[in-house]
């Protein structure tokens, strides 16, 4: 028969892993690079952004477009992994891995009298990730479990998409907004069993998440000579509505009296609740600034920082981030281009602390990344080919009411295709 104590550490495991995520997530700002050119460039656009891909970095480069143009079927597939060392008895490893295949971006940009107008369709998030384990004769400090088995999946997609206006005040100086329609929904399901010496615990949860609300972009740029432009955007994301809700269901050991929130107890009783609701979820504000050195015809370099700023508070607190991005563009011939990149997708949580059990820690993971594309031009249209990698390691704290801490190794590989016409 399962007792209080080891009944407690298994619903520590279900609750903790249950609501980690793995690859780019609420931990991190950078899960997709958006747009064609921009990818390659790892990101680093602020101060270009003379193409559709510019209404979501800096919408004030678009008056620099040579015309009107359109930036569509910018399809991507993209895998991730997280390993958590040594989560179960300290001997066995945790695995989740996303995979994705989305259009995740779309953009048209349109002169009308003295400004240019654009309208874009962007996925800066999509993860859908998935988890099936069965670990046999767990070793603990309190005994061998004789399995533990564990299915779940998760998917967390985010939508941007609406208008954008962009003014030339000088032929040096320009102005621009977007006002994008933000539009979030996620939908998690973890079911887990403990097999204990012919006893049971299971415990079952779905969670539904959906906000609305919206995300307004001001940019600006300037070139001070002729080869050198810089670039500065600030944008939050603001949410009008949300809505969650969580439906929990477990059955515990026969004769337990162990309770999680009056959920599960009473044996063999099967327990459900439902959570719901709607508050409204917070977003940090975003400033990005960026510089661009166009060297000659065939070659230009460019770089960003870009600043989120801290937010929240308790186990939902936020640490301020900066992360850096540099990228180089180079013709080999008018109608060939390369590009690469590099770039910091840094943790917004702080580093956890040795001995802390109040609650299980946000893991702390910090990602570097590097871009790579090539296009190919025609006279009104271009094809892209690109890839983006990243990893990086870290810590994780997996088990509620533990001091322990586990080691998590992380690393996302993202190929894109995209084509692009002048008109």
């Amino acid at each position: 028969m399962l007792t209080k104590s080891r009944l407690s550490l298994a619903i520590g495991i279900i609750i903790a892993l249950g609501s980690h995520s793995a690859s780019a997530d609420q931990y991190h700002y950078i899960n997709m690079l958006v747009g064609d050119r921009a990818a390659g460039l790892a990101g680093a656009y602020t101060a270009v952004s003379d193409d559709p891909t510019g209404l979501f970095y800096n919408p004030a480069g678009i008056v620099y477009s040579p015309g009107s143009s359109l930036t569509g079927s910018m399809n991507t597939y993209q895998e991730s992994k997280a390993s958590y060392k040594n989560v179960l008895g300290g001997q066995h490893d945790w695995d989740r891995s996303s995979s994705t295949f989305l259009p995740n971006f779309f953009g048209m940009v349109q002169p009308m009298g003295a400004g240019t107008v654009g309208f874009s369709y962007a996925v800066p998030n999509s993860v859908v990730e998935d988890q099936d384990q069965t670990f046999d004769n767990i070793s603990t400090t309190i005994g061998t479990a004789n399995k533990f088995i564990i299915n779940f999946n998760n998917t967390d997609s985010t939508y941007n998409f609406g208008p954008s206006y962009a003014y030339k005040l000088s032929p040096d100086l320009s102005i621009g907004a977007t006002l994008y329609f933000h539009y979030r929904q996620q939908q998690r399901i973890a079911n887990t069993i403990l097999l204990y010496n012919g006893d049971r615990y299971w415990y079952n949860e779905y969670l539904e998440i959906e906000e609305r609300g919206i995300r307004p972009i001001l940019g600006a740029m300037w070139s001070p000579t002729e080869k050198i432009s810089l670039g500065a955007s600030i944008s939050q994301t603001n949410i009008t509505s949300s809505k969650a809700a969580s439906h929990q269901s477990c059955i515990g050991a026969n004769g337990s009296t162990y309770t999680t929130a009056d959920l599960c107890q009473n044996g063999n009783v099967i327990r459900h609740e439902i959570i719901a609701s709607d508050a409204k979820g917070e977003y940090p504000l975003t400033m990005n600034f960026g510089g661009a050195w166009f060297a000659n015809d065939a070659l230009m370099v460019s770089a960003d920082m870009n600043y989120y700023e801290a937010y929240g508070t308790g186990v939902d607190a936020r640490d301020s981030v900066i992360n850096l991005a540099i990228g180089s563009e180079y013709y080999l011939k008018p109608s060939l281009a390369l590009r690469a990149g590099f770039y910091t997708d840094f943790a917004n949580t702080p580093e956890l602390q040795q001995g802390f059990t109040a609650y299980n820690q946000p893991e702390n993971i910090d990602l570097y990344g590097i871009s790579a594309s090539i296009s190919h031009f025609t006279r009104n249209s271009s094809l892209t080919f690109g890839l983006v990698y990243n990893s990086g390691s870290g810590k994780a704290q997996i088990i509620s009411g533990s001091t322990a801490l586990q080691d998590v190794e992380m690393e996302s590989i993202g190929i894109y295709i995209a084509a692009s016409y002048a008109y």
